[in-house]
């Protein structure tokens, strides 16, 4: 314990885990107090940061992260940019029915708000840039949402069980799923999916650290056990509550990014043809790990994929109504946070079933050219996109710290796809989450000064 007050910084890894995992706790901090909350929360993290962690200039005049500065802000501005008239189409007809100044977006405390939200994420980057910049500091960062993460997950799993064992008429709530505290199993699903790639590395890394040629199987078992008991739990557990959220988009792009996550290790691997043998072997224990959980979670996913037809439908409807919706106002969209009012606006007497209830697209790239246009929708991506090419471009920059790059791009990858079919991306504490996460592996995958 005294070796982490050896690292410095250490107390901003402490303070980001947690403000997470109290977002999380917190329904995800989805609801406009809560959110705004949160956000002021990430932007004392950013500050707190930048004012008291020494020699972290070079991370903040290095040139990826000015260009990673000037497209965020491009974006920001442009969609503030919808708080005006001065837009592609200018203002909204809606606004000429009012005495109000006419804009671009339908609502403007909600556009506001989401301004704050997203100037949040880039603090937060910013928070994990700086996390990133010191490998130990990175390193504490992912033992600690390990760590909690493990409690928050038995803590999610001992509720889910008592829960589902309450009896009405003397059966058991098979049906029920795992939430988590949050407002939807869904968004559980994607929590527990970046927690469960995080401990596979931590795992793996532990893998490799001890392995050896003339090493025995149930030796090298042991030594693995022994050196990396927190993460074995944290993924028993995560894996455990991924299941039980019972979550069909959210277990299928866990297993996507769990299995680039294993092929991409398996590829690189060097050494003796023993030892690769054996980190090969963490990964099969793994998915096993994963089929003898699956195997009693069974019947409540076989259960939801016995729905999925009806679901697709259901989806289909508020995508095709949404799509029309966008084809509407393509370029400069409707303003951020606008949803609600753009999914009111598209009921009829066809789609009022899938739309009367529906708090999302259940599509983020959709709900962002929605709300964002072509345009904005555009520069967030390339923003996003350019982050994951830098830490893809900083795997062959490092020696060091490359399973956990490799784990933050996976990551990514699941949320990206979980983002096709449900909105945890939209989730105030998950999108914080991600974009701390985004920071670090930036931060770790920029290249240090001589």
């Amino acid at each position: 314990m005294l070796r982490i007050f050896n690292i410095s910084g250490w107390w901003m890894p402490v303070l980001c885990v947690l403000v997470l995992f109290g977002g999380h706790f917190a329904i995800g901090a989805n609801t406009n107090a809560l959110a705004l909350l949160l956000a002021g929360l990430g932007f004392g993290l950013c500050l707190l940061s930048l004012a008291f962690i020494p020699r972290i200039s070079w991370i903040l005049t290095h040139r990826n992260f000015l260009i990673a500065l000037l497209l965020f802000t491009i974006t920001w501005l442009m969609l503030c940019l919808q708080l005006t008239m001065y837009l592609p189409g200018g203002a909204h007809p809606f606004w000429q029915w009012t005495s109000a100044p006419p804009v671009v977006t339908l609502d403007r405390d909600a556009t506001l708000r989401e301004l704050i939200k997203l100037g949040a994420l880039g603090a937060v980057f910013v928070t994990g840039l700086v996390v990133g910049a010191d490998d130990k500091r990175a390193m504490l960062l992912f033992h600690l949402l390990i760590l909690v993460g493990a409690l928050f997950a038995v803590w999610a799993f001992v509720e889910y069980i008592t829960q589902a064992n309450l009896a009405v008429r003397g059966n058991v709530q098979s049906h029920l799923r795992l939430t988590a505290g949050f407002l939807s199993a869904n968004s559980a699903a994607a929590l527990f999916g970046m927690l469960c790639i995080l401990s596979l590395a931590a795992v793996l890394r532990s893998a490799k650290q001890i392995v050896g040629e003339n090493s025995k199987l149930m030796a090298f078992i042991e030594h693995l056990i022994r050196n990396a008991p927190v993460a074995i739990i944290a993924l028993l557990f995560t894996l455990t509550s991924l299941l039980f959220t019972a979550s069909r988009g959210g277990v299928l792009a866990c297993l996507v990014a769990i299995s680039v996550f294993a092929v991409w290790e398996i590829v690189g691997l060097k050494g003796s043809k023993n030892s690769g043998s054996k980190i090969i072997g963490v990964f099969f224990l793994a998915f096993i790990l994963m089929v003898l959980i699956f195997l009693n979670s069974s019947e409540l996913v076989v259960d939801r994929l016995d729905g999925t037809s009806a679901s697709a439908e259901n989806r289909w409807q508020i995508m095709s109504a949404h799509w029309q919706a966008f084809l509407a106002a393509p370029w400069t969209g409707y303003g951020l946070g606008t949803f609600y009012l753009i999914n009111d606006m598209s009921m009829n007497a066809q789609n009022w079933g899938a739309l009367r209830d529906n708090g999302a697209v259940h599509n983020v790239y959709l709900q962002w050219l929605e709300e964002a246009g072509i345009i904005g929708t555009a520069l967030m991506f390339t923003t996003i996109g350019f982050i994951l090419w830098v830490m893809y471009r900083g795997l062959r920059l490092r020696r060091r710290m490359r399973t956990w790059i490799k784990a933050i791009l996976c990551i990514s990858i699941l949320l990206l796809l979980h983002g096709t079919v449900d909105y945890g991306l939209q989730i105030p504490s998950l999108a914080m989450m991600w974009a701390l996460l985004l920071g670090t592996g930036f931060g770790l995958g920029t290249k240090r000064p001589d």
